[in-house]
């Protein structure tokens, strides 16, 4: 199977066990207990869906070129496809990871915002990705606070 085929496979995997979350979500929603749950997991794989796509920009244009010189090196090497071969397992699983990081990211901000936090909170005070930010904001010299005023 063509490795685009492959990759559409696994999101139209993705896109059915999402539509499963949701309708479990509708059906947890009936029941006013368990309705704030219900929101919280159906936003949560909402904000799934972006943290994968941001972390597959990320890690495709990388991964190509990784794939384009074991293909030159297994060339220039004589070799049979065994580096080129390699180079394209890595990449698979570093695609894999990367996007299976991007689905926990995506969903716990997510979450973190039905819970009631602002997607600011959410994103600059509860995460690992903030904490990085924070970090850079710091190196720059800009405050946190003055930034949050900037965006809000």
């Amino acid at each position: 199977m063509h490795v685009f085929g492959v990759y559409l496979a696994a999101w139209f995997l993705y896109l059915m066990v999402a539509m499963g979350v949701w309708i479990a979500c509708c059906i947890l929603a009936l029941h006013s207990r368990t309705r704030p749950l219900a929101v919280r997991l159906a936003v949560g794989m909402a904000g799934s869906f972006p943290g994968v796509f941001l972390a597959q920009m990320v890690t495709g244009p990388p991964i190509i070129v990784m794939v384009i010189l074991g293909m030159v090196m297994g060339g220039l090497l004589k070799d049979d496809g065994g580096v080129a071969i390699g180079c394209a397992l890595i990449g698979m699983v570093v695609f894999a990871s990367a996007s299976l990081v991007g689905f926990c990211t995506g969903w716990a901000l997510a979450w973190r915002v039905a819970s009631g936090r602002s997607l600011w909170d959410a994103v600059v005070l509860d995460s690992w990705f903030g904490a990085g930010l924070q970090w850079l904001l710091q190196l720059s010299g800009v405050a946190v606070k003055k930034a949050a005023r900037m965006l809000r």
